[in-house]
């Protein structure tokens, strides 16, 4: 009776509709904080933000696009008015039917985006479950070992630390063509003008499509090396016939050749190499899960995981202990060359991951690894994530830690009869579900500003200005109005020329900005919030005087908090004000090193160093005050230390200009970079009780604009110490 129930069990799991809604299912209740509600955005700070907010775009732009008739690839509606080629940008066009539908269902909803963002992670991830499950039934194994490898690769650290990355959950593509491709080599001429058709749309969803091209090309090469498998593949070649080998090189070569004229056209920007060292795997993180990520380990790995310090540690790297351990079990105990290739093919992966160099831990060991050869071959040149490789890895490893599933299972109910095997089986397929599960707090839906209805029509400049702006992307969805950068992958020289450019106009600050955006083009100026912009420090736009600004100026700052980093001044409407003047004693020497600076500098200056701050405007400003009696003292006199900016050849003088209470008190024109103790002499009656001292300078200068550096900060005095004597 027993048997008879599972034979019953069996044959219903066999449906395709019944596997894929059974998989649909598990997704939601894996990820169910992670899709709903929908209209919620799954991070809203820091470079997670950021991507959120392209991700929001992405899929705004392709479905108005293509709705309008237009190539996606190419807009004018971000780095205006250069505009920007999308072939190297992480576009994923390929979701656009799913968007159309979304919007068509929704009424044309303005947060239709959001809605479409979340249903495509769900859909991804049915999806990635859903092929898995069937590439591993379809080569053998048995359906609890499928559906518990499958669990274990679909739910994987990798996945869900970029469930906000559509163009990685687009991973699905990776089973769907192993499995298409394994029922051609069965079968030849069957399925194979899908196949091709498969891997030509894949450009279209994922990078990963060139993963899946070297992967099909490797495995094919490790084939050749057994002669019987050669001679299968000249006769499944000369069986497929001329005429689908025809249609299928067509079929692919059309689809792929739109996207690869687009590329070549696009000429971007390379990633500074260090990129590939920051964004590499490190060897540890394949064993050593983060206790945020495997909350079913609760803080047993928390000592060793912190240890994790160079590249890309377990919240992403990490494998599994069921499909490390199971891996094992597969290659020792199953007899198989393609489950001994897909072995071999999940150690190349998992070794690209680790990047150019190895990484244990801490150290940096500095010892070459194949990437670093990759890495000089295009397109992989312009690849600045070899972690990424891992996704290969993974799967690669749960073929056959799927293998070693469905040997353990046979094993036991051999010896011990099928009861025991499938309550093992039951206790394996609980581990690998609690090995993945990553709950999280339901999220809050996303409400677009208000303040965007006061928006003139027009281009609209968002400060402070990043040359990588997911905020302006995503805020762009709701106003429809050209934005002065936006958040693409890869950006031109031309695009970065352009965010400098406007950078320096902003940095040199004044009344000047307003009309100077405005002969630019621009109609609009929107204040980001800083939770968006993290890590960045947000600055202050009190030296734009944007009160005076003849243009719509948006602060979605939130009014009357304090400045981050900026602990002395609070957000006022489209300014900021000072607190406090703190207190300047007399003879008190006011390191710029310190954290107590803080409190005392307002406006212009970059973030604190070593031993200064550096003036990072056309203008910086601090606050202090005085004791009542100072102010009644002769002979008063400001020291400061420091030095300026100098560019031999290009910046070989420095003027600066100082002004108390609105009272020029200094002016210098300095050639030495060498710092200095420079004394100025106060006027009798000038300080007060709260002051306001001023740094004009005229000279400032970005070391990016003059080809120095990569420093893109506008340059003038390096302030080191500063007292009242």
């Amino acid at each position: 009776m027993f048997n008879g129930k599972i034979k019953n069990l069996a044959r219903l799991a066999d449906n395709r509709l019944v596997i894929l809604a059974l998989c649909a299912l598990f997704a939601i209740a894996m990820l169910q904080s992670w899709v709903f509600p929908l209209g919620a955005l799954l991070y809203t700070r820091g470079i997670d933000g950021n991507d959120c907010g392209q991700m929001v775009w992405n899929i705004w732009h392709v479905t108005e696009s293509i709705s309008s008739g237009r190539n996606p690839y190419f807009t004018d509606q971000v780095y205006f008015p250069v505009g920007a080629n999308l072939a190297h940008h992480t576009l994923a066009a390929g979701f656009f039917p799913v968007t159309l539908l979304v919007k068509i269902f929704s009424g044309g909803d303005p947060l239709y985006p959001l809605y479409a963002y979340r249903l495509i992670g769900l859909l991804c991830f049915t999806l990635i479950l859903y092929f898995s499950f069937l590439l591993l039934r379809e080569v053998g194994i048995g359906r609890g070992a499928a559906a518990t490898a499958a669990v274990a690769y679909s739910f994987s650290h990798f996945y869900m630390a970029h469930v906000m990355h559509l163009n990685h959950l687009a991973g699905f593509l990776i089973p769907l063509t192993a499995l298409l491709s394994v029922r051609v080599y069965r079968a030849a001429g069957r399925n194979l003008i899908l196949l091709a058709l498969v891997c030509g749309l894949a450009v279209y969803f994922t990078e990963f499509s060139l993963y899946i091209y070297m992967a099909t090309a490797l495995f094919i090469l490790a084939l050749s090396l057994y002669a019987s498998e050669r001679r299968r593949l000249v006769t499944l070649w000369q069986q497929a016939g001329t005429l689908n080998l025809v249609l299928a090189v067509a079929v692919f070569v059309l689809l792929l050749a739109p996207f690869a004229i687009n590329l070549a056209r696009d000429k971007v920007l390379k990633p500074p190499i260090e990129q590939s060292s920051i964004w590499s795997g490190n060897l540890a993180g394949f064993f050593i899960p983060d206790p945020e990520k495997t909350p079913v380990y609760g803080h047993i790995f928390s000592t060793l995981n912190k240890r994790v310090t160079t590249g890309v540690g377990g919240f992403e790297m990490f494998l599994g202990y069921v499909l490390i351990f199971f891996a094992v079990v597969g290659v020792i105990k199953v007899r198989n060359r393609y489950l001994r290739i897909s072995a071999v093919l999940a150690a190349v992966f998992l070794v690209l991951s680790l990047g150019a160099t190895l990484k244990v831990f801490g150290t940096e060991t500095r010892w070459p690894l194949p990437y670093a050869l990759l890495m000089r071959v295009p397109p992989f040149d312009l690849g600045r994530t070899p972690v990424r490789f891992i996704v290969m890895g993974l799967f690669f490893l749960m073929i056959v830690a799927a293998a070693g599933i469905a040997w353990l299972q046979n094993t036991v109910a051999a010896r011990s009869g099928p009861r025991w095997s499938y309550a093992l089986l039951a206790l394996i397929f609980f581990w690998a579900t609690a090995e993945v599960y990553q709950p999280i707090a339901r999220q809050h839906p996303f409400m677009p500003p208000q303040q965007l209805s006061k928006m003139a029509p027009g281009p609209v400049i968002e400060l402070p200005l990043l040359a990588y702006d997911g905020y302006a992307s995503l805020l762009q969805v709701f106003h429809h109005q050209p934005i002065a950068t936006g958040y693409l992958a890869r950006i031109s020289q031309t695009q970065l020329d352009h965010a400098t450019a406007l950078k320096e106009i902003i940095d040199r600050g004044g009344p000047n900005f307003c009309e100077e955006i405005r002969k630019r083009g621009f109609r609009n100026i929107i204040l980001s919030p800083p939770e968006y912009i993290e890590p960045y420090d947000p600055g202050t736009v009190k030296q734009l005087e944007l009160q005076k600004c003849s243009l719509p100026v948006i602060d979605l700052r939130p009014q009357g908090a304090l400045v981050r980093n900026h602990p002395n001044f609070i957000i006022k409407e489209a300014t900021e004000e000072p607190v406090e003047f703190p207190q300047l004693g007399p003879r008190t020497r006011l390191q710029f090193s310190s954290e107590e600076t803080n409190k005392f500098l307002w406006y212009g200056w970059s973030g604190r160093e070593i031993l200064s701050h550096w003036t990072n405007s056309g203008q910086a400003a601090m606050v202090f005050s005085v004791p009542e009696q100072v102010k009644k003292e002769a002979g008063l006199k400001l020291r400061i230390y420091g030095g300026p900016f100098i560019a031999p050849g290009r910046v070989d003088a420095q003027r600066v200009r100082i002004e108390l209470n609105d009272q020029p008190i200094a002016q210098w024109t300095l050639t030495n970079p060498e710092p200095a103790e420079h004394a100025i002499e106060i006027p009798a009656g000038l300080i007060r009780e709260k002051n306001v001292l001023v740094f004009r300078l005229p000279d400032a200068a970005s070391p990016r604009t003059l080809g120095i550096s990569e420093d893109w900060r506008l340059l003038g005095f390096n302030v080191q110490w500063l007292e009242i004597e």
